[in-house]
């Protein structure tokens, strides 16, 4: 059952006899569930994308590892902690230009394994347009 705790016991055994017993305890768990809301919170072209999330409703009755952030379908090597929500990517300088498409997804760890991958989330870099210029009123 999930969660529950077993006690353990292995012994070794060969023609000499039983070595003595090595206690282990185990908790049985799952992968968790799929990290939630994945969405972009600021970018600044060829700089950086801030990204942030929402937990998963289920951690597999197992304590979370990890999250792990996907660019482009590669795992990236930033460790990002289970009780941080948020990551910035500052991986920029190759894939940053202003209309270059970039694709985010994450996924969670814990002892059990990895869970799935969230919906992908696709952002175009871009730049905030300039002002209005050369208004006119007219009724």
């Amino acid at each position: 059952m999930c969660g529950t705790v077993y006690n353990v016991k292995v012994t070794a055994v060969n023609y000499a006899g039983e070595s003595q017993p090595t206690l282990q305890r185990m908790r049985v768990g799952k992968p968790s569930s799929v990290p939630l809301y994945l969405k972009w919170t600021s970018i600044v072209p060829q700089t950086s994308i801030a990204l942030s999330w929402a937990a998963p409703v289920d951690n597999g009755c197992l304590p979370l590892v990890s999250y792990v952030m996907n660019k482009n379908g590669v795992d990236m090597a930033d460790v990002i902690a289970p009780n941080q929500l948020s990551f910035v990517d500052t991986h920029l300088a190759t894939g940053g230009a202003i209309g270059t498409l970039i694709v985010y997804k994450i996924k969670t760890t814990n002892y059990a394994g990895e869970s799935l991958y969230s919906e992908p989330l696709p952002i175009t870099v871009g730049l905030v347009p300039n002002a209005p210029t050369n208004l006119r009123i007219s009724s």
